[in-house]
């Protein structure tokens, strides 16, 4: 059902489900301008690197795209430490998803580090995957670190006054250096090699030879982001954005999940929903709070309560101070257009009832308590908070329930 499938992947207030945004404050991610940088030192407003939270399929996969930080502190919460085979490890919180597969280049999905622990006490069995099932992380980059030598310097300096950057391959980017033969080009290809980077060799014209960094974009941002050359890290920039995130990387397993008890996080949200973090995926959901206000209330009207936000599956979710100003009335008007499209599909009146609007108010109230900073001065809502489980549950999880109590009420009504 394509409401559930696009409620569960909406987050709340336009996405401040805080919960799901929590790693380890040592976790480096991944900024605009190609540093690593630990989570403790992300600041609100810095632009890091994400990607698209969704993929289109295999003709239309996932794309590099900026990626604003908001930061909602440190908090403490039960945490789990991830081993991977290539020795990586990965801290976060149990309701933090990464994006993962089951078997090497195969699809991927979002699963919470939760699950996968509990995959490992189940002998990594799931219900979906009664069979034992390694789980696999998509690792996009390696890991760098600044060199701030003078011989960094000296090959930054060649980039970009010999180097150059090719985007016409639909593989990724080319990245080469030009020199003649001669004392030059030999200490530039000692540079590379000290520095670890794989290069082909090939002659452009006469005495003239080119240099070609090997390994895609992976070794070609780690040789970049290590030495830094002025000119050329903003066009890679400029050009990485829209291009395939998949065709990057390698798929490493996950050897082993540990219970490691409660810690400081950093609750970290992005404006993508995504962000690079050790080099892999991580990333925030209308369906949950739909579930809920379902449950507070009779069940005269529970399947109205049920989709009371149904609208918002293509218009997505305001929060309601911005929703109500006077210039959003066309979104207003939309929504309404688009309740009694569903409402008729569903045999539900065309004007929501009070009992609903109380319901979800004070659903509403529950969840400011729980996902909301406190704001400052009177509430704007004076409603009692409903007696309901702010649970944050992943957009799988949230999309599972939703369409569990569709079916439950459609069934009591006769549907």
């Amino acid at each position: 059902m394509d409401i559930a499938h696009h409620l569960s992947m909406l987050c709340r207030y336009t996405g401040a489900c805080k919960k799901f945004y929590c790693v380890a404050p040592e976790t480096k991610i991944l900024t605009h301008d190609f540093r690593w940088v630990e989570a403790g030192y992300i600041r609100p407003g810095q632009l890091l690197w994400g990607f698209d939270e969704r993929s289109g399929g295999h003709r239309n996969l996932r794309k590099w795209r900026p990626s604003i930080a908001n930061i909602y502190g440190r908090v403490i919460r039960d945490r789990v430490e991830l081993q991977m085979d290539d020795k990586t490890i990965l801290r976060c919180s149990v309701e933090h998803p990464l994006l993962c597969s089951t078997k090497v280049a195969g699809n991927t999905r979002w699963i919470t580090a939760g699950e996968i622990l509990q995959r490992q006490k189940n002998g990594w069995t799931s219900k979906n995957h009664p069979i034992p099932t390694p789980v696999f992380l998509p690792k996009f980059l390696h890991t760098w670190e600044e060199n701030l030598s003078y011989e960094s310097g000296w090959l930054a300096g060649m980039f970009d006054g010999e180097g150059s950057l090719c985007t016409a391959s639909s593989r990724g980017l080319i990245l080469t250096i030009a020199q003649n033969e001669g004392p030059i080009l030999s200490a530039i290809e000692s540079s590379l090699a000290r520095f670890g980077a794989d290069f082909g060799k090939s002659t452009t014209h006469g005495r003239c030879k080119q240099l070609t960094v090997r390994g895609g974009i992976v070794e070609q941002l780690k040789l970049l982001g290590t030495i830094r050359p002025r000119r050329l890290l903003p066009k890679v920039a400029e050009r990485l954005v829209g291009r395939d995130l998949m065709r990057a990387g390698e798929f490493v397993k996950i050897i082993s999940a540990k219970d490691i008890g409660p810690g400081e996080v950093v609750a970290l949200e992005t404006s993508t929903h995504t962000y690079i973090t050790e080099g892999f995926g991580s990333h925030n959901s209308v369906a949950e709070h739909s579930v809920l206000v379902s449950e507070v209330g009779s069940p005269e009207y529970a399947l109205e309560r049920l989709l009371h936000d149904a609208p918002e599956f293509v218009l997505n979710d305001l929060n309601r101070p911005t929703k109500h100003t006077w210039w959003l009335w066309g979104y207003r008007r939309l929504e309404a257009r688009n309740w009694r499209v569903i409402a008729e599909k569903f045999g539900l009146n065309e004007n929501l009832q009070q009992s609903t609007k109380d319901a979800d108010n004070a659903v509403l109230m529950a969840e400011r308590k729980v996902l909301m900073l406190p704001l400052p001065g009177k509430p704007w809502l004076k409603d009692a908070p409903a007696d309901v489980e702010i649970r944050c549950l992943s957009p799988e999880q949230a999309e599972t329930e939703f369409l569990q109590r569709f079916y439950e009420l459609t069934r009591e009504r006769g549907a």
